[in-house]
């Protein structure tokens, strides 16, 4: 559009009707018509005004060509949207597949722009979620040191609270990065899989598998390794995309492993690990609540060495609602509280969370102490 605006006059000038005519004669190779004319000075009185801002808004500096994603017209968007859905014949780009507008202004945004930025998957908006949620918003914006109010929207997080939101969620942000030409779609789908994988891996005895949460760390991990390759993200002269090399090769570095390896089951929540042994011998073993309690009971036999005496260097305290139940099971792990409780959201029944397993903490069986049992009552103190 820019040879366009230049084909007869300089943008901003009046354009010659004589001049017009014959430069038009000399692209049809005959007179043109009145029709012809009329199309003709649409054209070229349109590729000027585009040109005319395009200047300005490379010239206004931090505007908002610079620092906020721009519009896309909706022809543009229409026909590059289409010729992915005619190239992804086997991907229904509809209803929760279907990237939101402003998902595709972002992308576009950062090829034009030569930053990468990481956008999370509940930022990666449906256009159903963007149609029926999207909040008109006006910001304060200092511009050539005016004060100017912007227009704009605001769109609230998407839920991705499993596995198949979160693979919906990556598949929109592999369409909106294949619309910008950064990343192709094929090399996006297979990151997404190498991704998902790990949530059907097997963990070893003690561990928990690997969640959601990790994933998206993970993820996020990824992204900021990508952007540390530098501003080299569009397409070279060769026709390749210097980002489909590095995505499955920055996920498979041993540091981005390193979130992805299944948890231990019943670890502290504060991370801190504890070992070493205590008095008698016996390893310290964790309480949800951190204590740890490494004294002899009053067992039977010399000193306190019985049975009862080596196993109350347990701590045994539970909140008065559990009263009769037990910290750790058998084997020494922890119990989480909270489960036996009101519930906890951190991990499924039977598994374990960062407060200890999801067992009732008087029968150990695969449900809450609330609802099955009754706290015992406090012997009355002589």
């Amino acid at each position: 559009m820019s040879k366009m605006a230049f084909w007869v006059n300089q943008p901003g000038t009046a354009a010659d009707e004589a001049a017009l005519i014959r430069a038009a004669n000399t692209l049809l190779g005959q007179d043109p018509s009145v029709a012809d004319m009329t199309g003709i000075k649409m054209l070229h009185f349109e590729s000027q005004a585009f040109t005319l801002q395009s200047l300005k808004n490379s010239i206004d500096g931090p505007g908002s060509d610079v620092t906020q994603p721009k519009k896309i017209p909706l022809a543009e968007k229409e026909a590059r949207l289409g010729e992915i859905r005619a190239r992804l014949n086997g991907v229904d780009i509809r209803g929760p597949l279907e990237p939101a507008t402003a998902l595709f202004e972002h992308t576009v945004h950062q090829r034009e722009t030569k930053v990468l930025k990481y956008l999370p998957p509940e930022k990666c908006y449906s256009r159903e979620h963007e149609i029926k949620f999207a909040k008109p918003a006006r910001n304060l914006q200092i511009e050539g040191g005016t004060l100017s109010l912007k227009e704009g929207s605001s769109i609230p997080s998407e839920s991705v609270y499993t596995s198949l939101q979160f693979q919906q969620a990556m598949t929109r942000r592999a369409i909106a990065y294949d619309f910008a030409q950064l990343i192709s779609f094929d090399v996006s789908r297979r990151y997404c899989d190498k991704l998902l994988r790990h949530l059907d891996r097997e963990p070893p005895p003690g561990y928990t598998a690997t969640s959601l949460s990790q994933l998206i760390k993970a993820d996020q991990e990824v992204w900021a390794r990508l952007a540390e390759a530098g501003s080299n993200i569009r397409r070279d002269a060769a026709g390749n995309l210097p980002l489909d090399g590095l995505l499955i090769q920055t996920l498979e570095f041993y540091e981005i492993a390193f979130y992805l390896l299944p948890m231990m089951s019943g670890s502290s929540s504060s991370g801190t690990v504890y070992k070493g042994h205590g008095k008698d011998g016996y390893p310290y073993r964790p309480h949800p609540f951190g204590h740890y309690d490494d004294r002899k009971g009053k067992g039977k036999g010399k000193k306190g060495k019985g049975k009862k005496g080596r196993e109350s260097h347990v701590q045994s305290w539970v909140p008065p609602k559990l009263r009769g139940g037990k910290p750790v099971d058998n084997s020494g792990q922890p119990i989480c509280f909270n489960y036996n409780l009101e519930g906890c959201d951190a991990a499924k029944p039977g598994q374990a969370c960062p407060r200890g397993l999801h067992i009732c903490c008087k029968c150990f069986k695969v449900h809450p102490f609330t609802g099955n049992h009754e706290p015992e009552t406090k012997p009355a103190q002589n």
